[in-house]
């Protein structure tokens, strides 16, 4: 990588023969990888037989990245709305009262004005793009570079379909862009239900303390969907992290 990586979290400590008081962490620096259709590897279209599962309309393109930076690029074939949308497999993700989630990706997209996208921590759904109904994280689904701040709970729209809010959404733009095919680092810190804040490179671009998702279970998620050729997703690494 190209970067330092802080782990947001402090080594557990506690008295002798005590439990250790461990967060839940996921982390995921891409060194290797795979792509099958329906067998066991790092991401498959059979659900549960990989780590991460892909729901696709056409045909995905995988692969490791050669730019010197251990990551996955994940592209769609180039029919109008082709998709390929990818989220680990479980839900090991719950906000609740006294608990801190943390989430944090670091990743490009080929062609911004020409590509739908979300990332961040959603519900399992085979419609992610389109109709879950409960996330947060960063997107947007207008062809447009803005990167909205949203988190939706029992929403009814599509997950980032700015710039106006659907109902159950919160939504901010962020006042960043994304740039083609140039690295930008998001995060979300989530404190118990009531508040979280959301980065961008390093800073604070929004504050949200309302349509938390609080009544679901959620998992890391990124997808993206193509306007009529094909696009690509690069990512260079996942975190998430709670307090157990």
């Amino acid at each position: 990588m190209t970067m330092a990586l802080s782990i947001p979290f402090l080594p557990p400590v506690g008295k002798p023969g005590a439990p250790l008081d461990m967060p839940v962490v996921y982390f995921d620096d891409f060194v290797t990888s795979g792509y099958e259709a329906s067998s066991a590897s790092k991401f498959s279209q059979a659900a549960d037989t990989a780590d991460w599962h892909l729901q696709q309309t056409g045909t995905a393109t995988h692969a490791l990245s050669v730019d010197g930076v251990s990551s996955v690029v994940i592209g769609t074939s180039a029919s109008d709305n082709d998709l390929t949308e990818c989220q680990l497999c479980g839900e090991a993700f719950a906000l609740a009262a006294g608990k801190t989630l943390i989430w944090e990706m670091r990743f490009h997209i080929e062609d911004v004005t020409a590509t739908d996208w979300f990332v961040g921590m959603a519900i399992t759904d085979t419609s992610m793009l389109a109709a879950c109904s409960d996330y947060i994280g960063f997107g947007n689904t207008a062809d447009a570079a803005d990167i909205y701040a949203i988190n939706g709970k029992d929403d009814t729209g599509e997950i980032a379909d700015g710039p106006t809010a659907s109902a159950g959404q919160t939504l901010t733009d962020t006042g960043i862009d994304l740039v083609n095919n140039t690295y930008v680092t998001v995060r979300v810190e989530v404190s118990g239900t009531s508040k979280a804040r959301f980065y961008v490179d390093g800073a604070l671009k929004a504050t949200h303390t309302t349509n938390l998702p609080d009544n679901e279970a959620m998992t890391p998620s990124f997808g993206i969907r193509c306007t009529g050729a094909a696009e690509k997703i690069t990512v260079d690494y996942v975190l998430a992290t709670i307090d157990r």
